[in-house]
């Protein structure tokens, strides 16, 4: 039995009336009658007496009317509950675009929609994906995707990486021959950046060893501006550095370390407008 059968059963006991039950839900009175008839032969007893062109109750209708008005009240309570109950958003980012352009999205997000519960986890673009797939996650912003069967993804723009190095670092690489077999610094195996950086290589046949793999972007700029290798990794990180001089860029003619980036979601997740508003801010931040 449904809320339906329950909801015009305990209408026609309030109006005692098969017809005026009928008129107060907005229905025909061959609706109410069968749905009657049906909770009847469900439950196997007689509701109502119908004498005189009246009906009556019967001790089977006067007990299923108390059950009745109890599992409605559940259904109300439940629906009360869910209107009241929070959005919830949770957003997952690569490292690099959580150090730029996150805060700022999030910080517009929170002004437009401060009743939704936020929250925000920054890591490499492996991990990210990874939770998306499990459900922990309801937007990813990543780069290089796998393109999993189970994502969709949207480009959103891309970005050229630069090579870097310390003033006193003593070697300008002219080829990427020669850049492959000097000191690098590189993000760990995972992120997007070291796949990007990896597919160039890759491409030329060179497989170069890094002097030092890093999770963490603060760790190689500082192993840069020590002059232990040179750097590849995405300009906004290393700002400050290339503005004061602290770091310097190498141009390699013909080499072009790039990455694209994306918004990727679940195919099954459902659009919620919190999250279709995450979006719209997100496409806008990225044309910019």
């Amino acid at each position: 039995m449904t809320k339906r059968h329950f909801t015009i059963f305990a209408e026609v006991c309030r109006q005692m009336s098969f017809s005026k039950a009928a008129e107060a839900l907005n229905t025909t009175q061959p609706t109410v009658s069968l749905a009657v008839k049906e909770l009847e032969e469900h439950y196997g007893v007689r509701l109502f007496e119908r004498m005189n062109r009246r009906i009556y109750m019967t001790e089977a209708g006067r007990a299923l009317l108390s059950t009745a008005q109890e599992v409605l009240r559940g259904f109300q309570q439940a629906e009360d509950q869910l209107r009241k109950a929070p959005y919830r958003l949770r957003v997952g980012a690569n490292v690099t675009f959580g150090a730029t352009r996150l805060p700022r999205v999030l910080a517009q997000f929170r002004r437009k929609c401060p009743q939704v519960e936020l929250s925000a986890l920054v890591g490499n673009s492996d991990g990210i994906e990874r939770l998306l797939l499990e459900n922990r996650l309801d937007v990813g912003l990543v780069d290089n995707v796998t393109f999993s069967q189970h994502l969709r993804v949207q480009p959103l723009f891309q970005e050229d990486m630069a090579l870097l190095c310390a003033p006193a670092f003593p070697h300008r690489p002219q080829s990427l021959e020669e850049l492959a077999a000097l000191p690098l610094l590189l993000r760990e195996r995972g992120s997007g950046t070291r796949r990007s950086v990896d597919r160039v290589f890759e491409e030329h046949s060179l497989s170069p060893q890094p002097f030092l793999e890093s999770v963490s972007s603060t760790a190689l700029i500082e192993a840069a501006r020590a002059g232990l290798g040179v750097l590849i990794l995405s300009p906004s990180l290393a700002r400050r550095e290339l503005e004061t001089g602290a770091l310097l860029p190498l141009a390699i003619p013909g080499a072009r370390f790039f990455r694209q980036y994306f918004c990727a979601l679940h195919k099954q997740k459902a659009l919620s407008p919190p999250l279709e508003e995450l979006l719209a801010l997100l496409r806008e931040n990225c044309e910019k």
